[in-house]
């Protein structure tokens, strides 16, 4: 069995593969889809900022880290805190 070599430029199309050591070994541009061996700022290929990490690697995939069900929790005491202060406002 022959192991895979993995060199700077390969495409891949979700990221460097786990195989090639993901993230830790790789960095890897979104636009053209290529990997390039760490540390590299910019791809050799399109110049475009390199990722340096997974978008899960802290676990949700949004920018401010809090869930989907973690955000709707939060509308609905927002709702309900606006209904109350509503009610309190007709009645002044």
């Amino acid at each position: 069995m022959t192991k895979k070599v993995y060199k700077n430029g390969m495409k891949f199309s979700n990221g460097p593969p786990i195989q090639a050591g993901g993230y830790d070994k790789w960095d890897w541009c979104k636009p053209c889809e290529s990997i390039w061996k760490k540390p590299t700022i910019r791809c050799g290929n399109c110049r475009q900022r390199t990722r340096a990490s997974s978008k899960n690697k802290f676990g949700t995939d949004t920018k401010n880290g809090i869930t989907r069900t973690m955000r709707e929790k939060a509308r609905v005491e927002v709702l309900k805190d606006l209904v109350e202060w509503q009610k309190n406002d007709r009645k002044l």
